[in-house]
């Protein structure tokens, strides 16, 4: 037991850890000046004339045009 609780540490560490050093700044995308940019707006909800481009800060807020 003690070696399966060693070998899911081990590729927790190799997997995840090793991602967050190679892509830190993944998880925080914030693109809310982008989308002022392009004249958009950030909403929960677009209406059905407007286009849903990308999130703005977080998964559930779109960029909407």
């Amino acid at each position: 037991m003690k070696t399966h609780l060693f070998f899911l540490i081990l590729l927790f560490w190799v997997t995840v850890l090793q991602a967050k050093k190679m892509f830190p700044e993944y998880g925080n995308l914030d693109l809310r000046n982008e989308c002022k940019m392009k004249k958009g707006r950030c909403k929960i909800y677009c209406s059905e004339f407007e286009y849903r481009i990308a999130y703005c800060i977080r998964p559930g807020v779109h960029c909407c045009l």
